[in-house]
Parts: C-alpha cells; sequence; structure tokens
C-alpha cells in the first residue's frame, strides 16, 4: 500500500473511530435514570413505594441553564418507566412486594437543565396501574397514577374503585381519592453506557490499528 493510500484509510479510521467516540460520549451525556422512593403514609402506612424513569434528552438541550418547555427540546424523551411496592419496614424500603412496567408514552411538559446537566422533568399522570393485588396498597381496591412535578418530585395517586383516573380534584374524599402523604424528591444521574457502546468503541479502536497494521507490511 502506498504512504498516501495509506494516510487516507487511516484519516478515514479515525474519523470513525472518533464518531464512535462521539456516539458514546452523546449517549452517556444524554440518557438520564430518575428515582423516587418514598413511603406512601397515610391511607397506606405499611406501604412504601419506589419509580424508576429512564429520560433521554438531546444534548443540544444541555447547552442552556433554566426551565425549558417540553416542546423546545426535539428529541427530550421518557423511554422507560415503572411502579413498585415494597413492605414499608419502619420508614425504610422492606420486602419487595409487586412491580408494574408504565405506559413510556406521557406527555412531557417541560424540563430543567442546571450547570448544563439534566436536573428536573414535569410530565402528566402516567397511565393508571389498576391492577394491583398486594394488600398493602389496598389488594385490588384500588388504582394508582404516577405523575413527576415541581422538577424533581414525584407523587402517587390513589383511587377506588380501580379505573381509569384523572387527577384529583380539590374537595374529593380521602376514602375515594388522593395523593401520597410524603414528599417523593427524586435524584436524576447519567446512566452508564451500555455494553454495546463499549463493543463500538472496541470497533473503531480496533480499525485504526488494523490500519496500522497494513502498513507495517
Amino acid at each position: 500500500m502506498s504512504l498516501t493510500r495509506f494516510n487516507s484509510v487511516l484519516a478515514g479510521a479515525a474519523l470513525a473511530g472518533a464518531a464512535l467516540f462521539g456516539v458514546a460520549g452523546s449517549a452517556q451525556a444524554a440518557t438520564y435514570n430518575g428515582e423516587w422512593d418514598p413511603a406512601y403514609g397515610a391511607p397506606f402506612p405499611n406501604l412504601f413505594w419506589k419509580a424508576n424513569a429512564t429520560i433521554f434528552i438531546p444534548d443540544s438541550c444541555l447547552v442552556s441553564n433554566g426551565t425549558f418547555a417540553a416542546g423546545s427540546c426535539a428529541g427530550l424523551d421518557i423511554t422507560s418507566a415503572t411502579l413498585s411496592f415494597y413492605q414499608n419496614n419502619a420508614g425504610a424500603q422492606g420486602a419487595f412486594l409487586e412491580s408494574f412496567v408504565l405506559n413510556d408514552n406521557v406527555a412531557i411538559n417541560s424540563f430543567v437543565v442546571a450547570g448544563n446537566q439534566f436536573a428536573g422533568i414535569n410530565t402528566n399522570f402516567f397511565d393508571p396501574v389498576t391492577n394491583v393485588t398486594a394488600p398493602q396498597a389496598g389488594g385490588g381496591t384500588y388504582g394508582f397514577a404516577l405523575v413527576l412535578l415541581n422538577n424533581t418530585q414525584a407523587q402517587l395517586e390513589y383511587f377506588t374503585p380501580p379505573t381509569v383516573s384523572v387527577a384529583c380534584l380539590p374537595g374529593s374524599p380521602a376514602s375515594l381519592c388522593g395523593f401520597s402523604a410524603n414528599a417523593a424528591v427524586g435524584t436524576f444521574t447519567p446512566t452508564i453506557p451500555e455494553p454495546s457502546t463499549y463493543a463500538l468503541l472496541i470497533a473503531g479502536l480496533g480499525a485504526i490499528g488494523f490500519c496500522a497494521r497494513r502498513r507495517q507490511r
């Protein structure tokens, strides 16, 4: 191989490697995991609940700090969400009871960026969970709906009978409808790159190494 052609191939490989590194960096910087894990309080004093949401936000939406309407960030999306119930063990998360995958097609109203990092989100109510069987959560008598609000908080609405519900209205009887008594303050942390991301990085480095070996022949 001529030196000119080698330099061309090596440059192409280097660009490919750089692109792969860019993809990995973007994925790591733009995918966040949110977690909320409070004790429920009245009317379920023996219940501890935990919500998780995975949020994808393009790097282009992290360049300015402040609170923004969701429509100002093309690509912002909740990619997964779960709701789990645990036994309340003296105010701490105890034995696991049951878990539910939420429909992640929920409307996002706004999001927060602080220090060029994703820092908060506000959504509508997720589709309600109506097949809860844990005795600590009413044993099927109640349904539950999650909402993310006030940037870092979450609330878990309860309602009976367990049918599709809207947000509780002011003055709704507590026996029929209400919200978790304890404030659920969440944290948002960048997720660790998936193994496939590392595979892409290795492939890019391998391409560069292959070209280097070809030059020595």
